[in-house]
């Protein structure tokens, strides 16, 4: 796990972590201030909520670097960062962009952040051993159970993801299991409670770790006092015991316990105490960062379980860098055949106990509520905090309970085979192992680092040091003065709207740019000359920008552009160029002969074909539930002066309770900034409704409403009369998508 871990940190960029430079801000305040940070005081954000265990240790660890910065650092952003975040790819995955500097050998900021990193790497090392012994003492006759569990916990790539950043998440993990292991101790000594002040002081300690290391670990605490109170009333659980509960070793526990957590975890909470007038500082938090209301957000948990799940076995960055879909229903269904055999078990166990297999005896089974309680608590923990919170549906704040789901997992999968006399613990251990190394390379390689590689340079290829020539597809367009165009193509020239344009290019650095340009794409309607969709981005999908370009380095890139749903059918054509971020004027653009080109090359025109289906322009866009947009369409998109312009939707009416107080508003946006609307009711929908049909929405635009000097882009909005809110586009799934629909332009003869 540590080589793997430190490969996870030493190929993911600085500050590419979730929240990392919120993370690495609180470390360099520590060392630059020699004192905490105050939530609200600061100059710049940082996690100064959560407590400082992680944090001092990282700071101790790269107190010796001398960055030359302040604690306020920010990275380079990419604008263009997170586009269509939920697919596999590459496509500007980058938070950053990250120059040459921060390569190794580290210097500076990416030096300190490297070391703080190493923190968490050591940690997650603990959470594995911690993991193993959990396991050697549940099942003390069985290695394979150990053996099989802990690759689980060691090698699941969020785990290893988080353990090579900066987070107190591998912490909370270290004090979770921590929690489990003690608790594991003190139930394997045999009789009642023995020493109290000592396991008192042990379990205090426990506790401490979890309190410092992240707020939410709090409930924590019941374990440690239910397994005190276990080991109280165990002359009143076993018959042939006949001691009376020793209730005077109960409270010397009890009182070292609160003892021992005041004396190391108390200070914390007393400085929240003064400093925001309550001891967890929860309440400046929601203030800074903004919260949920929780008795309307129940309907949340469902939508965004599959974001919690995601981002707890494999979800890089921000979530923008997910693994295929396959990783996640493979991983759910493995966990849901535990979950399932343990409950099977439990049925088994409870109406054959005389065909009982040996490891599963009443001996462990205190061992195992204590980890379904363990994994019970990290869960309820986790859907609480959504409840409250926009940033709470993160996998990572399972990790409390890591140790404890990989124990169960695993003996729940072993349990299937025993139900068939076979007993296959140390196949399942051997395969899960080769499995889960794998697993976590195969992310890392094929997924992490290719989302911050830089294009290779095809020039480099040729053994003897002579270039590498790309086979131009035409002329060589040369984009003045810095870069030329090799080759260009796209997969299909035949496209349907919604579907997305691969657009494939070779480039060659003619000189040095002297600063960042931005690349854009654009698809142009070939009747109306108007725009249908457009992308920006640095080269190579945010991978390579211009400023990091040396002369001869050739290259290639894919870039996708989406054709939107609602696009017109008919011809369009692919425009590249590059334009400067701040001033927007373009490279210019000229052929191999000299002779100008303007300033966007078009590398091809294509064809739009219509979207099959029974109403014209065909479509299925749920607006919340309300209604589905089935088909638009315009009477003229190149209406001449003193024509009307009549625009049609065709709808299916979803549920005419809430639609009855909705209104259908058509938003046209000119080019000057004028903004004109024409709103009406759903009546149409609503009559159309009663006996089934589809609902028929006109809206006839008279000429004395449209600016024939311009061009129009049209909007669809829903708003709903009694908030006054717009209504949201969902996906099958639930998700919201945006809450206005854009429609094809006008242009005016």
């Amino acid at each position: 796990m540590l080589v793997i871990g430190t490969l996870y940190s030493v190929i993911n960029p600085i500050h590419e972590g979730t929240d990392e430079l919120r993370h690495y801000r609180f470390i360099q305040y520590i060392i630059q201030n020699k004192s905490l940070p105050v939530q609200g005081e600061e100059d710049c954000r940082s996690q100064s909520h959560h407590p400082p265990l992680f944090y001092m240790m990282a700071a101790v660890v790269s107190a010796g670097v001398d960055t030359g910065e302040g604690v306020c650092v920010n990275g380079q952003a990419n604008p263009f960062w997170g586009y269509r975040q939920w697919e596999v790819g590459t496509d500007n995955k980058n938070q950053y962009i990250h120059p040459p500097s921060e390569q190794f050998p580290w210097q500076g900021q990416a030096r300190a952040a490297h070391l703080a990193r190493l923190v968490n790497v050591f940690l997650g090392g603990l959470v594995v051993i911690v993991t193993w012994l959990t396991a050697r003492l549940v099942w003390p006759a069985n290695r394979w159970m150990a053996i099989g569990a802990t690759p689980l916990a060691a090698f699941l790539p969020q785990f290893l993801y988080m353990s090579g950043t900066l987070n107190n998440d591998v912490i909370a993990a270290l004090a979770g299991g921590t929690v489990c292991l003690v608790c594991v101790l003190l139930i394997n000594r045999p009789g009642p409670l023995n020493n109290p002040l000592k396991w008192g002081i042990i379990f205090g300690a426990a506790y401490s770790l979890a309190l410092m290391s992240k707020f939410n670990l709090a409930p924590f605490g019941l374990p440690l006092g239910l397994v005190i109170m276990y080991k109280t009333l165990m002359p009143l659980l076993n018959s042939a015991d006949d001691r009376d509960p020793d209730w005077q070793g109960f409270f010397y526990a009890g009182f070292a316990f609160v003892g021992t957590t005041a004396v190391l975890a108390g200070w914390w909470f007393l400085r929240n105490q003064i400093l925001y007038g309550e001891p967890t500082g929860f309440r400046i938090l929601t203030e800074l960062w903004g919260a949920r209301e929780a008795s309307s957000s129940w309907g949340l948990l469902w939508i965004e379980l599959p974001g919690i799940w995601s981002t707890f076995i494999g979800r890089f960055g921000f979530g923008q860098i997910p693994l295929p879909s396959p990783v996640y229903q493979i991983s759910w269904g493995l966990t849901f055949m535990a979950i399932f055999g343990i409950g099977f078990n439990a049925f088994w166990h409870r109406f054959n106990r005389d065909r009982l297999p040996a490891n599963r005896d009443a001996a462990i089974r205190p061992h195992l509520l204590l980890l379904g309680l363990v994994a019970l608590i990290a869960v309820v923990v986790v859907f609480a905090y959504v409840l409250v919170s926009p940033a709470g549906a993160m996998g990572r704040f399972l990790f409390p309970g890591l140790p404890a789901f990989a124990l169960l997992i695993f003996w729940g999968l072993t349990l299937w085979p025993k139900l068939l006399g076979w007993n296959w613990d140390r196949r399942l251990a051997i395969g899960l192992n080769v499995v889960m190394v794998w697993v976590s390379l195969w992310a890392l390689f094929m997924f992490l680092q290719p989302a911050y590689a830089q294009p290779e340079n095809m020039a480099e290829r040729e053994p003897s040091g002579q270039a590498q020539q790309i086979a131009p597809s035409g002329n060589v367009i040369f984009f003045e003065p810095f870069v030329r165009l090799l080759s260009s193509s796209v997969d299909d020239l035949t496209v349907t709207p919604g579907d997305t344009i691969t657009l494939n290019l070779s480039w060659e650095v003619a000189s040095d740019p002297f600063g960042d340009f931005y690349f854009f794409v654009h698809l142009i309607d070939s009747q109306t000359r108007t725009l249908i969709a457009q992308r920006d981005t640095h080269p190579a999908t945010g991978n390579f920008p211009m400023s990091q370009w040396t002369t001869g380095y050739q290259f290639e890139e894919q870039v996708n552009i989406e054709v939107p749903q609602t696009a017109h059918p008919g011809r369009a054509e692919v425009r590249i160029g590059f334009y400067a971020p701040v001033e927007g004027y373009r490279l210019a653009i000229s052929d191999q002969f000299g002779a100008s080109l303007g300033d966007s090359y078009l590398v091809t025109s294509l064809e739009l074909t219509e979207r099959t289906g029974p109403y014209p322009n065909h479509q299925s866009i749920n607006f919340d539930g309300r209604a589905r947009l089935r088909g638009y369409e315009f009477s003229n998109r190149t209406p001449a002066a003193g024509e009307p312009l009549t625009v049609t939707f065709y709808w299916d009416l979803l549920d005419p309770r809430q639609l009855k107080h909705t209104d259908a508003l058509v938003l046209m946006y000119w080019e000057d900034g004028t903004v004109l609307e024409d709103r009406q009711p759903f009546s149409a929908i609503i009559n159309a409704s009663q006996n089934g049909s589809t609902g028929i929405d006109s809206r006839t635009l008279q000429s004395d409403q449209l600016p024939l000097e311009s061009y129009s882009n049209f909007s669809l909005i829903l708003i709903d009369q009694f908030t006054g809110e717009r209504v949201n586009m969902v996906t099958a799934r639930g998700n919201w998508i945006d809450d206005e629909l854009s429609l094809p332009s006008v242009q005016p003869k």
